[in-house]
């Protein structure tokens, strides 16, 4: 699936073993990386959240294609 990463988005949680390493720009993600992409909840927007939520909502109706 192409999409573009509106910002970097990096996170680890050893313990849950989950770590999302994404950059920003036009991107062909895989079913890993999309998931990385819907799961990423640390941010600090400098845009309104609701898009990036409807975003991600978009992308993961996608992947249940």
């Amino acid at each position: 699936m192409e999409i573009d990463v509106e910002k970097e988005m990096h996170y680890v949680d050893k313990a849950g073993g989950v770590e999302i390493n994404l950059y920003p720009g036009m991107q062909i993600l895989n079913g890993e990386k999309s998931l990385q992409y819907i799961r990423f909840r640390h941010d600090k927007l400098s845009y309104p959240k609701e898009t990036f939520e409807m975003h991600r909502y978009y992308v993961l109706l996608l992947l249940l294609k």
